[in-house]
């Protein structure tokens, strides 16, 4: 997503700089028909000098036009509104987007699924939390999944994919924790998470 953002910038920008540079020629325009000299043959000459300066290329605002994307969504609801704003925004760009709804996968799936050519884009990535799927053991020719996708550079939400274990604020300050290691290291902390009581605490997390 953020390369297709960056697409639209440097666009946009371009236009804002031909404008100001419209601007320019304008007031260029009226300051030397204030000198005395004939108004309509001071524009007639910087028409004409301005034509013959105009650039030959063009500003391309739909860099996907005749072109289609297949977006690929996850199967958990939370990642709809991520993928629809990225269908949104490619589609503002002038792509035609295949319904997400029709390549929906769990991440293991998704990965495979864009190693493998059946989907182009994925945005629901969450990292450190799918590199397991990233470094996946199922090969395709000699390479795993990863060899096959690149990332982007820069994430939707940076940092937004930290996740952790939820404990009550007055049960850490009580025993002093601060980490999750501390609680797997220590049977009396872990012990009281063990709810059915069969050695190993239960904890809860995405």
């Amino acid at each position: 997503m953020e390369r297709q953002q960056a697409a639209v910038a440097p666009s946009l920008t371009l236009l804002a700089t031909l404008a100001a540079l419209l601007a320019f020629s304008v007031a260029t325009v009226s300051c030397t028909a204030s000198g005395g000299e004939d108004p309509e043959a001071a524009l007639s000459s910087m028409t004409t000098a301005t034509t013959r300066r105009a650039p030959t290329t063009t500003i391309d605002l739909e860099p996907g036009a005749g072109r289609t994307v297949r977006l690929g969504r996850a199967n958990w609801d939370t990642g709809y509104v991520h993928t629809q704003i990225v269908r949104d925004l490619l589609e503002e760009l002038g792509y035609a987007v295949h319904d997400p709804a029709e390549y929906e996968f769990a991440p293991d799936l998704g990965y495979q699924r864009m190693a493998e050519g059946e989907i182009d884009l994925w945005a629901n990535s969450w990292y450190p939390h799918h590199e397991t799927w990233w470094e996946a053991e199922i090969k395709i020719g000699e390479r795993g999944v990863g060899d096959h996708l690149s990332r982007l550079d820069r994430p939707l939400i940076p940092g937004g994919g930290l996740q952790g274990m939820l404990i009550t604020k007055s049960w850490a300050a009580q025993n002093e924790i601060t980490t999750l290691d501390q609680i797997a290291s220590d049977k009396d902390l872990w012990s009281q998470l063990d709810y059915d009581q069969d050695g190993k605490g239960e904890i809860y997390g995405c």
